[in-house]
């Protein structure tokens, strides 16, 4: 069997073997806010406590703790904003 005919069965069966992973997406829940039905939005936060935060290879806290937090809000396909932060110490 030439490499032609190899590379061409390989493509063919990885292509074949995706279809069956394909899945519809489902539609996210609304969230409620207080009193208000936001559709579409998508909140997220996180926190962390690390015990060295480097950046780099370079420690940032000076080898110490470090408490770390993010806040995401998604607005739609393509679109969200975000933030995230950390205690440092350069002493």
């Amino acid at each position: 069997m030439s490499n032609t005919k190899i590379l061409t069965v390989a493509v063919t069966a990885a292509l074949l073997a995706g279809t069956g992973l394909a899945q519809a997406q489902e539609r996210e829940p609304a969230i409620v806010t207080g009193d208000t039905l936001v559709e579409g939005y998508k909140i997220s936060a996180n926190v962390a406590l690390t015990s060295d935060y480097k950046f780099r290879g370079i420690s940032q806290s000076n080898q110490d703790g470090a408490l770390q937090g993010g806040f995401d809000a998604e607005f739609g396909p393509g679109f969200y904003v975000g933030t995230w932060g950390s205690t440092v110490n350069f002493d």
